[in-house]
């Protein structure tokens, strides 16, 4: 949500025909809001990320597992040249 609402400052600057430096700041503010909203974005799907290991749901599960380690062990064969 912050990634979409960080040009908020940007086109209200734009449509009050401000001055270059107040463009520039709020090129800053963009910039500024842009990563907190990516930090939060990657801090999330880290935590979500260590839930589905711990739970062993999506691509954890011990079926996925095993179909990983199929397709792993034909891919070295085909690149080994077997």
């Amino acid at each position: 949500m912050l990634c979409i609402l960080a040009v908020i400052p940007t086109i209200i600057a734009g449509a009050m025909e401000a001055s270059d430096y107040y463009c520039g700041l709020s090129v800053g503010l963009l910039l500024f809001i842009l990563a907190i909203g990516v930090n939060l974005l990657v801090r999330v799907g880290m935590v979500k990320s260590s839930y589905d290991t711990l739970l062993q749901e999506g691509e954890y599960t011990k079926e996925e597992k095993k179909l990983f380690k199929k397709k792993r062990r034909t891919r070295f064969l085909v690149y080994i040249g077997a």
